[in-house]
């Protein structure tokens, strides 16, 4: 059995059956017994051991789970809305640990489009930990749709997804810009994939989606 504290998952929260099924789906082939908590502990029990690779597996999954309550279960609250101006994901350069972070911007095209096809950019995170705050793509195009995934490398060329943070997201024409109003946290050994595709599956040949991606390296 595996026990992780529930600050460790990406809010600090635990959601068993989300969690549960992003072990099933996952590139861990040991069976999982069951996902359970004990105060702020999380408890995964597997029917066998894990390899080395499931279990840095594991680790990712569950520092990117989150574990917020599904929708059909939270009661609905009346919210009022206040206007105020976005605050940075972080306000200064150097974390409470004393790490600097150093701004790192890439950019990446995707495959350009033939008939009835998709088009896919990976980025593959080049510094052992930074954070990710921004995608933008600069020559959207509005019968487009997005979608953004974490994969994980498994050998020295393949990758299996483990999280989806966009989901068929769609797109102006020209500037789109995916802010987040907090960091999210990446290591080497994780890419960033973006999935370009055409709501009705007709895209227009050789059209080349260009990304820009926002990276803060901690050192």
């Amino acid at each position: 059995m595996f026990s992780y504290d529930m600050s460790q998952t990406a809010n600090g929260q635990l959601n068993n059956v989300r969690l549960t099924n992003e072990i099933s789906q996952s590139a861990i082939s040991t069976t999982l017994l069951g996902v359970s908590s004990e105060g702020t502990s999380i408890l995964i029990d597997f029917a066998g051991a894990l390899s080395a690779s499931e279990f840095n597996l594991l680790d990712v999954i569950v520092g990117n789970h989150d574990g917020s309550p599904d929708a059909e279960n939270v009661a609905p609250q009346q919210v009022e809305v206040v206007k105020q101006d976005s605050n940075p994901p972080f306000a200064d350069k150097v974390l409470p640990n004393g790490s600097k972070l150093f701004r790192r911007e890439h950019g990446l095209k995707g495959a350009p489009f033939t008939a009835g096809s998709e088009s896919k950019a990976v980025l593959h995170v080049p510094y052992t930990a930074c954070k990710i705050t921004s995608i933008e793509l600069v020559n959207a195009k509005e019968e487009y749709e997005l979608n953004f995934k974490l994969g994980m490398m498994i050998d020295a060329e393949n990758y299996v997804i483990i999280n989806q943070f966009g989901f068929d997201v769609n797109t102006p024409n020209g500037l789109f810009v995916k802010d987040s109003n907090y960091d999210a946290d990446l290591v080497a050994g994780l890419v960033v994939e973006i999935t370009a595709k055409h709501e009705d599956n007709a895209p227009e040949v050789g059209y080349r989606p260009r990304f820009n991606v926002e990276l803060h390296e901690v050192v």
